[in-house]
């Protein structure tokens, strides 16, 4: 495998929007960061705690019915160990959706009364954030039950800055996608998810890694799917998946693409792709 870590990509909308975030940051009580489900680790952007300005953090743990649950769980442990408020969701099925305003508001419990003691009554306002692709604009049509957001299944499909009401006592402020300048060791599981885009990084490595990461931990759903019974080389997993799916076994670019959308969408199983013990 080349060598996939090293990899700097920081657009300059990027860049725009870490400074817009810098700006509006002081306008809000809390940040609800965004998260993976499949890729806790990869997809929590080190750069929202440098943003944050010691503003309590939500993280919501989406896309919770495609990943692994028992995975899931020790994930959430790890975060509320170190301190972070968290949620396993799921904005396509409506999973733990109606959590999120309640548990912001117990959350934010001592500033309300704070305010209320003074006779002041303010909206509490929300700040969204995260990498590409991880669902914010479907949690936010989600929440507010209409299209207020463009929602797509490519990364970097919000541009700009925008508010929307929750409820009468509570704004949301919709940010674009962020994502950090080197990607480092996290930038091969964050491509076999779909968060960055397939051209940032060479496709067959990431295939790969996905190949021997399936055999690794979750071989059984693997296997199954394209009728595999034993692997000597990476060439047999091109093969098994051709003659499973009807395509040529050198069509590489047909299987790779055939391979990333079905572990994108579950038809390989649930997986979480980031484990604890690799930290």
């Amino acid at each position: 495998m080349g060598d996939v870590g090293n990899i700097n990509w920081f657009p300059g909308h990027m860049q725009k929007a870490k400074r817009e975030m810098q700006e509006k940051i002081k306008l809000v009580n809390i940040i609800y960061l965004v998260l993976d489900a499949r890729i806790p680790k990869s997809s929590f952007n080190p750069l929202i705690k440098e943003i944050a300005s010691n503003r309590p953090i939500l993280l919501l743990l989406n896309k919770a019915d495609l990943a692994d649950k028992a995975e899931t769980a020790k994930w959430m442990n790890y975060y509320k160990d170190a301190g972070y408020y968290c949620l396993d969701i799921d904005a396509i099925t409506g999973y733990n959706m109606k959590k999120i305003v309640p548990y912001t508001y117990e959350i934010l419990k001592d500033k309300i009364d704070k305010n209320k003691e003074r006779g002041i009554k303010l909206s509490m306002k929300a700040m969204i954030t995260g990498i590409p692709n991880v669902g914010k604009s479907t949690i936010i049509n989600t929440l507010v039950k209409k299209k207020m957001t463009i929602t797509g299944d490519k990364p970097g499909v919000t541009k700009n800055q925008q508010w929307v009401k929750l409820d009468s006592n509570l704004d949301l402020l919709d940010t674009p996608g962020v994502l950090w300048p080197k990607l480092e060791e996290n930038g091969i599981n964050l491509a076999l998810m779909g968060a960055i885009k397939d051209d940032i990084m060479p496709i067959d490595e990431v295939v790969h890694f996905g190949f021997d990461f399936m055999n690794k931990y979750y071989q059984k759903s693997f296997y199954e799917r394209y009728n595999i019974d034993s692997i000597n080389n990476i060439n047999d997993y091109y093969d098994k998946i051709a003659k499973a799916r009807g395509c040529k076994n050198d069509d590489y670019e047909k299987i790779n693409n055939i391979f990333l959308h079905d572990i994108r969408h579950e038809k390989l199983g649930r997986v979480t792709v980031d484990r604890l013990t690799s930290i």
